[in-house]
């Protein structure tokens, strides 16, 4: 899967969901980190713990 945005830029990286939650998916899957979480800041939502195995749909993200 390759995901990109026509106003990409390194400053606004992890701005779309789609994009945080490949990165997460191939940190795990490419044995590169052992514990990963991504946090949504606007309330606290823990959407993606490796190590819980807790993994919220992209769409909800």
């Amino acid at each position: 899967m390759h995901l990109s945005s026509p106003d990409f830029t390194s400053s606004d990286r992890f701005h779309y969901p789609e994009f945080a939650y490949e990165l997460a998916r191939r940190l795990r899957e490419g044995g590169y980190a052992r514990q990963i979480q991504v946090i949504r800041l606007s309330d606290g939502a823990v959407l993606f713990d490796l190590m819980s195995a807790r993994e919220v749909p992209v769409a909800n993200w």
